[in-house]
């Protein structure tokens, strides 16, 4: 597996990162903090956050999305986000 930040609408994962040539599962995930976390955190502990994303995008089980990466080509892939 592997990962990668979405800045301005794109990302990049180096080929050097070892993606190997075949059909992978992708999970899209866009969190925020809570506006209101429970008053019961623990000291220290990162604020909760809440997905903003469908489960068809941001669950590994639920996902939709894949890519089939080829050792040719470019390996370009768009993932529309209604």
């Amino acid at each position: 597996s592997a990962g990668a930040m979405i800045s301005k609408g794109s990302f990049e994962i180096p080929a050097s990162n070892g993606m190997l040539s075949g059909k992978y599962k992708v999970v899209i995930s866009c969190a925020e903090e809570m506006k209101n976390p429970p008053k019961n955190l623990a000291r220290g502990s990162s604020p909760p956050t809440e997905e903003k994303l469908p489960p068809e995008f941001s669950s590994f089980e639920k996902t939709k999305a894949t890519a089939e990466v080829t050792s040719t080509g470019k390996n370009i892939f768009d993932f529309i986000i209604p």
